[in-house]
């Protein structure tokens, strides 16, 4: 069984992550890159599900928020990925809030990744500035 570090469209992101001169390990599913938004450490994790390159930070959970306002959250997650080209958000069977982009292998090119991975991190700072202060209001 191939690794999937070692799958075709994975050797392009190994190469384009260095090229970009990002800090990264490799993992048993895929790669960790570690990625400093406005002084803060994240872990992007990127994997292979073919034929789609999968690119995805944790933002946190649902159930972080009170109750009330869970529906503001995921209307304005709704609200953000459609406003801001590039930028998506998603939420997992238990909550768990990402931020989240595709890359079609067949599409996968230096320019095409550079545009979506960046949309993680830029991600983050929407997340920040527009969906945590709903965790606080009462």
């Amino acid at each position: 069984m191939i690794e999937i570090v070692e799958a075709y469209p994975f050797v392009k992101v190994l190469k384009y992550l260095t090229l970009l001169r990002k800090k990264f390990e490799k993992t048993k599913g895929g790669v960790v890159v570690i990625e400093e938004v406005n002084g803060e450490e994240y872990r992007v994790v990127i994997k292979y599900l073919k034929p789609w390159i999968r690119i995805y930070l944790p933002l946190g959970n649902l159930k972080e928020f009170p109750e009330d306002k869970r529906k503001d959250v995921m209307e304005k997650l709704l609200q953000l990925t459609f406003e801001y080209a590039e930028v998506s958000f998603g939420i997992d069977e238990e909550g768990n809030i990402f931020a989240v982009e595709d890359i079609y292998q067949e599409a996968l090119t230096m320019d095409v990744f550079e545009e979506e991975y960046g949309a993680v991190p830029f991600a983050v700072e929407l997340f920040k500035k527009e969906v945590m202060p709903l965790k606080e209001e009462k």
